[in-house]
């Protein structure tokens, strides 16, 4: 099991997804959002929350994977003024890249609006790309949409990938997991789906056009729903690059096991 801490988790879809993919077990929220804390205790009530980033400290080694849609506020075309990461709240991105270099988690998942490709003509993107790497992570990224996966709202999102730099040189001996490292995101897609149908937790129905979420609306009062739902992320869409992260991770595991034999 990869032991994750959920950042900026919101009303907790990416430990939702993490279920759906299975393999991974959240053990720590960081949220500020009471609202959104209420949802957490409510559904994850044995999975501690921490109230603020800025005053999480990180521990080396304590997971193997950290999620997050990090604050697209300053970011998102809607914002057209918004400061992008100078920005008091997609600026959190930083704190962000502190705990992960506190931690130096094996995998990274970081979600953003598709927008922060075209702020300041790319330089936001750019900006995100070499903080990961300045960190010692190999970075890939995909813009996947809700529509892809089914849902009657375009919802386009750019998703990061993040590998820690030694695993792709530790195991570069292993053609399986040159090729699986290789693969795009993208190509992930058609598995993730198969794997979603086949346990029930794909969509089951078609979900109204006022985005709602399958799967993370139950309890969620009606004020709040546009709110919370507005900054959160689809389950089955973040399971697609989850996929891909346990996939490798499990190739990993059989290489060890090999070793060992």
């Amino acid at each position: 099991m990869l032991r994750s801490l959920d950042v900026f988790a919101g009303i907790g879809n990416f430990t939702l997804a993490a279920k759906m993919v299975g393999h991974i077990e959240t053990l720590q929220f960081v949220e500020i959002d009471k609202y959104c804390q209420k949802i957490l205790n409510k559904h994850y009530p044995y999975v501690p929350i921490h109230s603020d980033i800025r005053t999480y400290k990180g521990e080396l080694g304590s997971y193997d994977l950290i999620t997050g849609g990090f604050p697209c506020l300053d970011i998102s075309s809607q914002n057209p003024k918004g400061l992008g990461l100078d920005g008091p709240r997609s600026g959190l991105f930083y704190e962000l890249v502190r705990v992960i270099r506190e931690v130096r988690p094996k995998y990274l998942l970081l979600e953003n609006v598709v927008h922060i490709l075209y702020k300041d003509k790319g330089r936001h993107m750019g900006r995100v790309l070499w903080e990961l790497q300045q960190a010692g992570y190999d970075v890939e990224w995909a813009t996947i949409s809700a529509e892809s996966v089914g849902a009657p709202h375009l919802r386009e999102r750019v998703w990061f990938v993040g590998y820690r730099s030694d695993l792709k040189n530790t195991y570069s001996h292993s053609t399986r997991f040159q090729e699986l490292f290789f693969t795009p995101i993208s190509e992930t897609q058609k598995q993730c789906t198969r794997l979603l149908t086949k346990t029930g937790t794909y969509w089951q129905h078609k979900p109204r056009v006022d985005r709602v979420l399958n799967g993370s609306t139950k309890g969620i009062h009606r004020t709040n729903r546009v709110r919370v739902l507005g900054n959160s992320i689809v389950p089955q869409v973040a399971a697609i690059p989850l996929t891909k992260i346990v996939n490798i991770d499990k190739l990993i595991y059989e290489i060890q096991n090999s070793k060992d034999c």
